[in-house]
Formats: structure tokens, sequence, C-alpha cells
């Protein structure tokens, strides 16, 4: 799962020091990896499992262990303790496709070699499970770990792998979790300041609802390896395209950043690389600094009194209404706000960020109405202020009514939300925070339409404002 990637070219343009090319610095506790992201690198090209487990499995965790980490982890998905509601988006993914899926029983040996099409195989649960059985399997035996470091595997349970002895070992306390995403935090609050590869962008928003839950200390401090991104990034020089390319049996991993298998660096050295864009360059993301951008970025035009405590809202309450308004974006949870994307809500903060935290921090839980008439209506409101004359109060039943009424053309109209939408939406967003801010077990998920899933008469996951009154 993801946020929408114009969230980290934002944060990127707000504050480039956050995100660094080179290693943090020592003083590492834990390197974690999403394993999930590593198996969705499988390659034809790759031709051997071998050559898959060596370059997207063993350099990664050998790199975190040279960078300093006395523990590395490696994180698989447990579909068994995946959140239901999260088949709404595996469906979409495959609906395309659904006649291409190669075909894989649960009980089929894997093929001799990396088969072509390979995401065709991987859109087959039984294909992935039995991959990730075999990786639970081959790993553990064959990674390098440095004597007094330790080796976890975090599947369906966590268990541990010393050099002397590669029998393993649960570690005691950790629940049995679902989604890779999810199981990164404990291992900070656990083991301390963390190296996490990650390229996916909720873990930037995961990590800053920890920060909401945790504060920042020295002992917490968590940097995230993914693809730079940037708002403007400048054209390539026009020899580019003449770099050298690298054989993979060339690839080592060192201490200044990891090294992983890229299909397009496979070819021979010889080969005319074809006409095209180069890979966004890798980088550390330090995420207490952006959550000093977050707290910057809410506070500097105004202090906000919280009618709960009467005294200002803290640092924690303004990153976590960010990060709920961040989400607003979309996640493979919910669906977004149609029209109005990051930069209009990042652009839209110093006059929303008083009603933001008093709706989702002012009352122990989300005041909806408040949320959507004082901060979903007031940014369409901004958005199209030439349409939606000044009233008061503003309301969202309002402000969408006043647009159906107004010149905007037919297609725009037919991409405006109904307040119904928004209003499940909302509801989607109270359950996946809970879900991101679960360190350490399961969050339930009721079919009662209460976080507004609900299923419909085949029995597949639906938005409850989808299906027939």
């Amino acid at each position: 799962m993801t946020i929408h990637s114009d969230w980290s070219r934002i944060l990127h343009d707000e504050c480039a020091e956050a995100f660094s090319k080179k290693a943090p610095p020592c003083g590492m506790k834990v390197g974690i990896i999403d394993g999930h992201l590593q198996l969705m690198r499988l390659d034809a090209r790759m031709e051997t499992w071998e050559c898959f487990i060596r370059n997207q499995f063993l350099k990664p965790i050998q790199s975190l262990f040279n960078l300093g980490c006395p523990r590395v982890v490696l994180c698989f998905d447990n579909y068994s303790a995946v959140p239901i509601y999260k088949s709404m988006t595996q469906l979409a993914r495959t609906q395309k496709q659904r006649h291409e899926i190669k075909i894989f029983n649960a009980h089929d040996p894997l093929p001799a070699k990396v088969p072509d099409d390979p995401m065709l195989y991987l859109m087959n649960r039984n294909f992935k499970i039995r991959l990730i059985e075999m990786l639970c399997e081959k790993v553990p035996s064959l990674v390098d770990i440095p004597r007094g470091k330790e080796f976890l595997l975090d599947y369906k349970r966590v268990v541990s792998y010393q050099a002397e002895h590669r029998i393993p070992a649960p570690v005691k306390g950790m629940e049995s979790m679902g989604e890779s995403d999810v199981k990164f935090c404990r291992y900070v609050t656990k083991y301390g300041n963390a190296l996490v590869h990650a390229i996916d962008g909720d873990y930037m928003a995961i990590a800053l609802l920890y920060y909401a839950h945790h504060s920042l200390h020295e002992n917490n401090k968590i940097f995230i390896y993914r693809q730079l991104a940037t708002l403007h990034q400048p054209a390539p020089p026009k020899d580019s395209k003449k770099r050298k390319r690298l054989h993979i049996s060339r690839f080592f991993s060192n201490q200044e950043e990891l090294v992983f298998f890229r299909p397009q660096e496979a070819r021979a050295e010889e080969e005319e690389p074809p006409e095209k864009k180069e890979p966004p360059p890798k980088c550390w993301v330090n995420m207490q600094m952006i959550y000093s951008v977050i707290t910057r970025a809410m506070r500097k035009h105004q202090s906000v009194l919280n009618p709960l405590t009467q005294k200002v809202y803290t640092d924690q309450d303004a990153v976590f209404s960010a990060v709920y308004l961040m989400l607003w974006a979309g996640t493979d949870f919910s669906r977004n706000i149609p029209l109005i994307g990051p930069k209009r809500m990042w652009d839209a903060l110093p006059l929303i960020s008083r009603p933001l935290m008093q709706a989702v921090r002012g009352e122990g839980a989300v005041n909806e109405r408040m949320f959507l008439n004082l901060v979903i209506a007031r940014m369409y409101a901004m958005n199209y202020k030439k349409h939606v004359p000044p009233v008061s109060p503003m309301t969202l039943e309002g402000v969408l009514t006043q647009l159906q009424k107004s010149k905007l053309s037919e297609g725009t109209k037919k991409k405006l939300p109904t307040e119904e939408r928004v209003l499940t939406t909302l509801h989607n967003l109270n359950w996946v925070v809970q879900y991101w801010r679960m360190e350490n077990g399961i969050v339930e998920t009721p079919l009662d339409g209460h976080f507004g899933y609900a299923q419909d008469v085949k029995g597949n996951m639906a938005f409850a404002d989808q299906l027939p009154q």
C-alpha cells in the first residue's frame, strides 16, 4: 500500500536536507527490509532463483549489517492476517489481467527457474505464497550473519537466527501481523534507531503516526531508504544516456549505499541502452526531520488552542492532523478526494490548520461535521473560488451544490463527490489510522459499514456508499 507520491516530492521541496544519498551515521540498532517489495522485483532476466535470492535479499541484508546494524529483520506479508478490506485493492489490481494470470495451484512446486512473465505469476496468490515459503527456507541458511549479530525473519511469526547456529528461535512478545508495512514500528520500539529499506510512501506516513504517538527521542530515529522524488527535476545531461552500464555480476554492496539488481542494468556492457529516462536515485529519508518540517508548516501562521485542554495543541497533535489530511489524497484502503491533490492540500494548510486540528484532535475522535464543513468544504471553495460565493456558515453540501450549479464543465462536475462518498472516505480513514498505529497486533475489520466498508451481494468488499440502499 502507498500514499500519493506527490507527498514525498512536496516534503523534499520543503526540506531537501532530510533526503540524503549517504547512509546515516552510526548508532543504528536495527535494519528492516520489506521482503514483499523485494519479492515484487522478480524479473525473468535473473534466470535462476539463486540470482534472485542473492541480489534481492542477501545483498540488502548484508548491506545493513555492513552499515552497523547489530540485527536485520526481513519481513514478508502474512496473508492469513491481512485485513479483508485490502481485497478491494487486490481485486482492482488483477481485474484487467485476470484472463492472463498464470495458473498455479496451492500444491504446485515452483518452476525450475524464474519464469517468463513473472508478474503474471505474482498475481496468483498461490505462487506468491509458495515463493515466500521458499525464501523463508533458503535465506536464513544463506545469509552471512556476522558473529555477535542477529538475523530476524518476520512472516507468520517472528524468529531469530544467530551466527553460531541456524535454529530459529521465537522472539517473545511479537504478535502475528499481516502486511509488512505495518510491522516495522514495533522494532523501533523494541530495539531503537532503525534503517528501513522500503520504497512505498506509506512507510513515511506510518513513521509520522508513530512519532505522533511516541514523540521524538534520541533512540527512535527512523531513516527510510527509498527513491528520491522531486517536484522540479532538472533535465538530465545530454550525454547521460552514454553512462556505462554495469553487468549484474559486478554489483556489490558497500557501506555508503545499498545496491540492488535492476533489470535495465542487467544488459551486456557493450549493448546500447534505449532512449529512456534514468531511474530516480535512492536516498535515506530522515523521518524526525520530516516530522519537524510538518510541525513548522502547521504552526508558522498561528497558535491553536485545544478546547479540551485549554492549552496550545502539541507538535504531536499537529503531525497527526497533517497525516490525516495527507491520506485524503488516497491510500490502498480508501479513495482520494476528487480534484484536490496533495499540492493544493499543502498550500491550503495556512487557512485550514486551525479547523483541521480542532476537528481531528479537539474531541478525542474526529468531529465529522466540522471536518466536512470547515476542512473539505473550505478546500473546494478555495480551489473553485470563482464559482463559490462566500457564504456563512459554509457547509460541504452547500459548496457542492453551488459547484454543480456553476459554469464548470460537465466533465468537472461529474468528478465532484457526493457528500455521502466524502463521509464514507472519512470513515475509511478512521480505520486506516487505527490500522497504521497498531504496532503489535491485529485491528478489527467489521463489515457493518461502521468504517465505510461492507460486502455486496456477491460477498466482495465494497465502499458503503457504492451499495444500493
